[in-house]
């Protein structure tokens, strides 16, 4: 496992909560990579799968995602089934309570799997 790429990912509970990201020199310098391959693309949408391990030899594909797209007024999120740009994302929380799911929203795994973002490259 010393050539592996080992990362952990500890996403938010609920609101204002920290979210944390545990990685050795390689897999942060592979995100590194992706993060610089995304935002020197004109794209407004791409994607980048990166293969990284978690420290029980597991390995697991982390999508890092560009979405270039504007950020409307909240008004547009809460209250409204639709919208668009970053308000159509499902909010990021782990907890049931802080997940408020709304009709319409996205999730990564669905829009690239539907080919609405483009996956650029695979790092394996």
């Amino acid at each position: 496992m010393a050539d592996e790429r080992l990362l952990h990912i500890y996403g938010q509970e609920a609101w204002h909560d920290e979210a944390y990201l545990v990685g050795n020199r390689q897999a942060l310098k592979a995100l590194r990579d992706a993060l610089t391959m995304l935002v020197d693309r004109d794209e407004v949408k791409a994607a980048v799968d990166i293969e990284v391990f978690a420290n029980d030899g597991e390995g697991y594909s982390l999508s890092v995602v560009l979405d270039d797209s504007p950020w409307e007024e909240r008004k547009a999120s809460f209250g409204h089934p639709q919208g668009s740009g970053w308000m159509l994302w499902a909010p990021p929380y782990i907890a049931k309570y802080a997940r408020r799911m709304r009709e319409g929203t996205i999730h990564p795994a669905g829009e690239i799997a539907e080919g609405r973002i483009p996956l650029i490259e695979r790092v394996r």
